[in-house]
């Protein structure tokens, strides 16, 4: 198992975490977008918050299609953070918390605009998939996620909101 990321941080937190797990997986700096690795050398690769953060998503879709091996999984967990929907409850009730401020200030209209699935619908994202050569495409909606999160809270800052597991396989 290989997790990267961008952000030193957030491979620290993962790193930590992990400390004392008798088979940690490895972490490595790198693009979600260009992976450092050589064709067909994962039977997974598996996101979870990422989909809407892509800022070439076709090329992203592409190379991961390489990545796999032949019959080889692509799993995604995700919402549809800046949909009209959203966008119109994201404080919820009352004034906006720090936290959805700097979020709402980080990801501006300018920002939102360079992410190709920020505002992507469910049906958007298979399409895409599909063009990047994926077949066996489906959008699950997680429901019962949805009502953990109700019933035990989110991140501070976030709002509960439907999240969908994407899969799709890459063909024999």
């Amino acid at each position: 198992v290989t997790g990267i990321d961008l952000a030193e941080g957030m491979l620290e937190q993962a790193r930590a975490k992990l400390v004392g797990h008798p088979r940690p997986p490895r972490f490595l700096t790198g693009d979600a977008v260009d992976p450092p690795f050589a064709r067909r050398s994962f039977d997974a690769v598996v996101s979870r918050y990422l989909l809407w953060t892509l800022r070439d998503a076709p090329a992203a879709l592409r190379r991961w299609h390489e990545l796999l091996r032949p019959g080889g999984v692509l799993v995604a967990v995700d919402g549809q953070w800046f949909a009209p929907e959203a966008d119109a409850s994201a404080t919820g009730p009352g004034p906006a918390t720090d936290r959805q401020q700097h979020f709402a200030e980080a990801y501006d209209e300018g920002a939102v605009s360079h992410l190709d699935f920020a505002r992507a619908d469910v049906e958007g994202i298979c399409a895409a998939w599909e063009e990047a050569g994926f077949v066996a495409v489906r959008a699950d909606p997680l429901p019962e996620l949805l009502a953990l999160d109700r019933a035990h809270g989110v991140a501070p800052g976030h709002s509960p909101q439907l999240l969908h597991r994407f899969t799709a396989r890459r063909a024999d």
